[in-house]
């Protein structure tokens, strides 16, 4: 991100004094982005030398992986993100500068910028504004150079609960992985992300299955993750994508869960499916429910299953001396004749006097083609 200082008709000594690192006096600016130190670190002209942060910040700061570059209009900063400047003139320095914990980046000789809840976007506008107060005629350039490292507890059913330490580029899945995986009285649909007095609901089946990156949303700093025990869950089979046991969530429908599992296969009829239901005491109902009534609401222990598009049509077996053999499907109307020129040509040691047609009672019919 490039930022140019408009050029006033008054030169900037000021500014070049401070790029220069010339002595203190009333006309000049002291370059104490060279000699400046406190609480966080101390900054030279190569960079922070950081004294007071954490080990594990020092460590684990440099293994973030991210899954694409980093957006500056949605990234929001936070406490230990650092952030690279670099102020362009006759002698151009670069700066590595941390969100304190407080919120605030301090520049030497400039002050506070409040850098916490700000997008990147949004903090290089005010840096720029804060650095236009002091100079002019140079060009300012502020990246994100690391993404912060912080804390967020993983509580329910997970194999470690308690602490994990993750980074503002990373997912509810990647902390409930470190918190030893979901176990098999896990929900994985129903999970919840506290955040700044609010409750996120977390569906990783949802993320997993349908690519849905708001069911999975990144981490701040302050989040609870809650996974509690399963919930309701139903069954479908048949010809689907993905067939499966799967939980579901209060309110979901015939429709959704067909969604979830990924849709109907060709072969599905999709006019219908075939409903098994526990009703009271232990009653089983069978239904078929219509295309119509797909927004019907599943009960736990539902069991789906699909029908067959090609049910109720006429089938044959084709085996013997042709090329192609195997079961046929036929089409209405469609006779002896029409079967055989969809079975392709007789092989050359084929007896076209010697055909036989066997009925499903066992009837046999000696044919002469």
């Amino acid at each position: 991100m490039k930022i140019i200082k408009n050029v006033t008709g008054l030169l900037v000594v000021f500014a070049l004094a401070f790029i220069a690192g010339t002595g203190p006096s009333p006309g000049k600016v002291v370059d104490r982005m060279s000699t400046w130190s406190g609480g966080v670190g101390v900054l030279t002209g190569k960079g922070i030398l950081d004294r007071d942060i954490s080990s594990y910040q020092k460590q684990q700061v440099l293994v973030s992986k991210l899954e694409k570059v980093i957006n500056p209009d949605r990234y929001v900063l936070g406490p230990y993100d650092r952030l690279l400047v670099n102020f362009v003139a006759p002698q151009p320095r670069t700066f590595s500068l941390v969100v304190l914990p407080e919120g605030d980046v301090f520049l030497p000789g400039m002050g506070a910028i409040r850098a916490d809840g700000l997008t990147l976007s949004e903090f290089r506008s005010r840096l720029a504004r804060k650095v236009n107060e002091f100079f002019q005629n140079i060009e300012l350039y502020c990246y994100l150079e690391s993404p912060r490292m912080f804390r967020v507890f993983v509580t329910g059913e997970v194999g470690r609960p308690g602490a994990v330490d993750v980074s503002a580029v990373e997912r509810v899945s990647d902390a409930i992985e470190r918190a030893g995986q979901t176990n098999d009285k896990s929900s994985t649909r129903l999970i919840r992300l506290q955040r700044d007095g609010r409750v996120i609901n977390v569906d990783l089946v949802r993320f997993l299955l349908k690519g849905d990156f708001k069911s999975n949303p990144f981490l701040c700093s302050g989040d609870r993750i809650h996974v509690p025990a399963g919930g309701m869950h139903a069954r479908i089979a048949g010809h689907i994508w993905k067939p499966g046991n799967y939980e579901f969530i209060p309110g979901e429908t015939v429709g959704d869960l067909i969604d979830l599992a990924g849709g109907f296969k060709g072969e599905a009829s999709t006019d219908s499916i075939l409903l098994r239901r526990e009703g009271e005491g232990n009653h089983i109902i069978t239904m078929t429910i219509l295309k119509e009534r797909f927004d019907e609401k599943l009960k736990d222990l539902d069991e789906i299953n699909t029908f067959d598009e090609l049910k109720g049509r006429r089938r044959v077996f084709v085996f013997g001396a042709v090329n192609r053999t195997g079961r046929f499907y036929l089409a209405p109307g469609e006779g002896l004749a029409e079967l055989l020129v969809r079975a392709g040509n007789f092989e050359p040691y084929a007896d076209p006097d010697a055909a036989s047609l066997e009925r499903k009672n066992g009837e046999l019919i000696h044919v002469n083609l």
